[in-house]
């Protein structure tokens, strides 16, 4: 499961920094928002550096989360 999260951690980290330093400022905030949906919710109304670093953490570990899950749930269908 630590594999699992660790990757969700740095795909969400790469494609985050990817976003925000190659893409356009307006569309910058509407994929961040998809991307991490529903805990972007939460830090919306924040500036852009703050943004930033919010959401490298907070989506960050949702996407940890979600890879650990996947690998649990992989790992135990496999095993059946």
């Amino acid at each position: 499961m630590r594999r699992g999260a660790l990757a969700g951690f740095a795909l969400h980290t790469l494609s985050l920094l990817w976003l925000w330093f190659q893409w356009d400022t307006a569309l910058r905030r509407t994929v961040l928002v998809w991307l991490d949906i529903p805990v972007s919710l939460l830090y919306l109304g924040l500036g852009a550096k703050s943004l930033l670093t919010t959401a490298l953490i907070v989506g960050g570990l949702q996407w940890a989360a979600i890879g650990a899950g996947l690998v649990a749930l992989v790992g135990r269908a496999s095993r059946r």
